[in-house]
């Protein structure tokens, strides 16, 4: 029998107002269990270079004592999510709580760790895009919305155009750019920013992108047209942000 785990992404920004933010940790909840969790990144490297003002120290700091307080004996009888949450309100700040379908716990919290904080991981050991549409699916039927997966809309001209997944009020496609010769995807990304500009609905464009000199120059290119376009473009780690017009 599937149960729900409750997760909330915790974010660095170091300027709200432009709202450039990068992932730090999950924090997890099953209020049915009575368990919860802080994981937290360890690629340290990652978020000094995301922010060279911000200090190791610091992060350290702040992460380990989220994970302290969380396994401390306040919270040792129950754990409200939406309490924890949302006293972090600055720079270091939790997204609002979405849940998760899951059979096996200790699976499902290392899979949304993988989804999220993929770059915590060796290359071979993330996952592929097949991964992150089962990932993707656990959130979107956990959270009580229909929603129909592979399937093809007519375009303005009656054509098909397909999405990876299709919601009420929105179409989401997921783009993977690693390990692709992306001066080859820049036409693409022109075909799916006028799809986005003359769809019935929001859509979103999800990528996974692994930041590499050779292929940088081009993918500021396709992220230029994309932003330009109606749609919403954000990375693979920040899926969650499809749910916030909704919720």
């Amino acid at each position: 029998m599937e149960k729900v785990l409750k997760y909330s992404v915790l974010r660095y920004s170091p300027n709200i107002v432009t709202g450039e933010a990068i992932n730090l940790g999950i924090l997890y909840s099953d209020e049915t269990s009575g368990y919860h969790s802080f994981r937290y990144t360890h690629n340290y490297d990652r978020i000094l270079k995301f922010d060279d003002t911000l200090s190791k120290e610091e992060l350290i700091s702040i992460l380990e004592g989220i994970e302290k307080e969380i396994n401390s004996d306040k919270y040792k009888e129950s754990f409200d999510i939406d309490s924890f949450i949302k006293y972090y309100i600055n720079s270091y700040y939790f997204e609002k709580n979405l849940s998760f379908l899951y059979d096996d716990l200790e699976k499902g919290v290392d899979d949304l760790y993988a989804m999220y904080l993929r770059f915590d991981l060796p290359k071979k050991e993330r996952p592929d895009k097949n991964k992150d549409l089962e990932i993707i699916s656990r959130i979107i039927s956990s959270s009580g919305e229909p929603f129909k997966k592979k399937k093809s809309v007519h375009g303005m001209f009656d054509d098909k155009v397909s999405y990876d997944f299709i919601l009420d009020d929105r179409y989401i496609k997921i783009f993977d750019f690693d390990g692709k010769n992306l001066t080859y995807c820049i036409n693409s990304a022109k075909v799916w920013a006028w799809n986005c500009n003359h769809a019935e609905k929001d859509v979103y464009i999800v990528f996974r992108y692994s930041k590499n000199e050779e292929s940088e120059k081009a993918f500021k290119i396709i992220e230029s047209i994309f932003k330009d376009s109606k749609c919403r473009f954000c990375r693979i780690e920040e899926f969650d942000k499809t749910f916030r017009k909704a919720n």
